[in-house]
C-alpha cells in the first residue's frame, strides 16, 4: 500500500489554448503523461480543439462569449498605453472567474502554463487557494508584459519606460510588475524549462525570489521517433535524392525571433559555397505558416506546409528531413530542436538561450556563433555531410533527458513537494 504522501495528487492545469503553439503542445504532453504515470490530470483552457482527454473548455454561453471576446477585450490597455505594431503585449488585467471554476474543481495543485490572450488576470494565481506552480514558456512570467525582450534587461529593475510602448508617462509594464510582486504568493514554484530561462528569472524584479526549478519540455518519444527517410519522404511526396532541409514554428514567417530572414541569409551563403554538381539538390520545406505574399527570394526550392496540428505528421515530416534549423533569437527551451533530434534529425542553431540544453555542439548538430548567417551556414553544411551520425547520437539524447514520461515524474515530485508545504 502507497503511503498517503506519496499518492499522486490531482492536477489542474491552466492553458490559453491546447493546440496552438509550442507552450501549449508542451503542456498538453505533460498532461497526458502525468495520466499515463496514474496522476488525475485535468486542464482548463480557453480555446479548445477537445482532442486530448480530461481537457475543459468554456460551459456555459457566458463563459463562451468572454472566450471569444476576451482575446481582443486584454488588449486595451496595451494600446491605451501605445503598443507598437508587431509586439506582443498581455497585461493580464481582465477578469477571468477563475478562482470560482477552480474551487468547483477542487484539485490539489493548480499549474499555470501559457495564459495570455485574456485568459487569466494575473492576480488569479494568487486566488486559488491551492498550491499553485507556473511555466515559463516564455519571458512573460518575469517581465511587464512583453514575451520576448530582444536587448532589453529592463525587467532585472522591475520594468518601466518599455520601448514596445509609446505611453512611457503612464508606464503600464512597471504597473505590471508591480502587480506580479503584490499578487504572487510567495509560495509559487516556477518552473524554467531551461538552464537559460531560470537564469533570467533569477535576475529578474519579478521573480528573483522564487523557487526555481529547471525541468525541460517533455515529448512522446514512441511518436516521434526515427522512421526511414526514403519511406517517410516517398509518404510525403518529398524527393528521395535531395537535402531537405526544414524549418519551422507558429507564424514562421512573420515572427521576428523565429529568425527566417537569418535562415535566408544562410542559405545564399551556402548556395555560394556549395558545389552544384558533386551536391544532391537542396530543397527548403517550411512549416507553421502559409507562403507570404511577397517572395522571399530563397536561392533553394521551397515548400511551405503551413501549419500541423497532427504530432503524427510533424513527426514525419522531422524524420524525412536531412537537417533542421532553428535561426532563433531566443528560445525558452527549443521544442522544435528537441523533436527533430527525438526523430533522428540533426539540428543548426545559434548558440543563445534554451537551445544550449538541446543542442549539444558538433555532438547532434552545430550551435553557430549568434547570430552570424556565415556560421549558421557552416553549420548546416557540416550537419548535412554528418547527418547520420548525429542524428543517432540526437535519438540517444531524446531518449535519455526529453521523454516525457521521465519529465512527468519530475512534476509529479514537485506536486508532491509543492503540498507538503514552504
Amino acid at each position: 500500500m502507497k503511503r498517503p504522501g506519496r499518492l499522486p495528487p490531482s492536477i489542474l492545469h491552466l492553458s490559453a489554448t491546447d493546440w496552438e503553439g509550442g507552450a501549449a503542445r508542451a503542456a498538453v504532453r505533460l498532461h497526458l503523461a502525468l495520466r499515463e504515470l496514474g496522476t488525475e490530470s485535468r486542464m482548463l483552457v480557453q480555446d479548445s480543439q477537445g482532442m486530448a482527454p480530461g481537457v475543459l473548455g468554456p460551459r456555459t454561453p457566458a463563459e463562451k462569449l468572454r472566450a471569444r471576446l476576451g482575446p481582443y477585450l486584454d488588449r486595451i490597455l496595451p494600446a491605451l498605453a501605445g503598443q507598437r505594431p508587431g509586439t506582443m503585449f498581455h497585461a493580464a488585467w481582465l477578469p477571468d472567474g477563475l478562482p470560482r471554476r477552480v474551487r468547483e474543481l477542487a484539485p490539489a495543485v493548480v499549474h499555470a502554463h501559457w495564459t495570455g490572450q485574456g485568459f487569466m488576470r494575473l492576480e488569479s494565481l494568487g486566488r486559488f487557494g491551492r498550491p499553485a506552480i507556473l511555466t515559463l514558456h516564455d519571458l512573460w512570467g518575469l517581465t511587464g508584459g512583453c514575451h520576448v525582450a530582444g536587448h532589453c534587461r529592463r525587467f532585472e529593475a522591475g520594468c518601466g519606460r518599455c520601448p514596445m510602448l509609446r505611453g512611457w508617462p503612464w508606464d503600464l509594464s512597471r504597473r505590471v510588475v508591480l502587480r506580479k510582486r503584490r499578487a504572487w504568493p510567495r509560495t509559487l514554484r516556477v518552473v524554467a524549462p531551461s538552464r537559460w530561462m531560470a537564469e533570467e528569472a533569477r535576475r529578474s524584479a519579478a521573480l528573483r525570489t522564487s523557487d526555481i526549478r529547471v525541468i525541460p519540455n517533455g515529448l512522446d518519444t514512441a511518436l516521434f521517433r526515427p522512421v526511414d527517410k526514403r519511406l517517410s519522404r516517398r509518404v510525403l511526396g518529398m524527393d528521395p535524392a535531395a537535402d531537405h532541409v526544414l524549418f519551422g514554428a507558429v507564424r514562421a514567417s512573420s515572427d521576428e525571433n523565429k529568425g527566417l530572414p537569418s535562415l535566408r541569409k544562410a542559405l545564399e551563403y551556402l548556395a555560394a559555397r556549395r558545389p552544384r554538381r558533386k551536391s544532391p539538390p537542396l530543397h527548403l520545406t517550411i512549416f507553421g505558416a502559409w507562403a507570404p505574399e511577397t517572395d522571399l527570394a530563397f536561392p533553394f526550392p521551397v515548400t511551405w506546409l503551413g501549419p500541423i496540428r497532427d504530432d503524427r505528421i510533424l513527426a514525419l515530416a522531422y524524420a524525412a528531413a536531412s537537417l533542421v534549423v532553428v535561426p532563433s533569437k531566443s528560445e525558452s527551451f527549443g521544442q522544435v530542436a528537441s523533436e527533430a533530434l527525438a526523430c533522428g534529425t540533426p539540428v543548426a542553431c545559434f548558440d543563445t538561450s534554451g537551445l544550449k540544453d538541446v543542442v549539444t555542439h558538433r555532438v547532434d548538430g552545430y550551435r553557430a556563433k549568434p547570430f552570424d548567417p556565415e556560421d549558421l551556414a557552416e553549420g548546416i553544411a557540416w550537419c548535412l555531410k554528418n547527418s547520420a551520425a548525429l542524428g543517432r547520437a540526437g535519438r540517444r539524447r531524446a531518449e535519455s533527458d526529453f521523454d516525457r514520461r521521465r519529465v512527468a515524474e519530475a512534476h509529479r515530485e514537485l506536486y508532491l513537494e509543492a503540498l507538503r508545504g514552504p
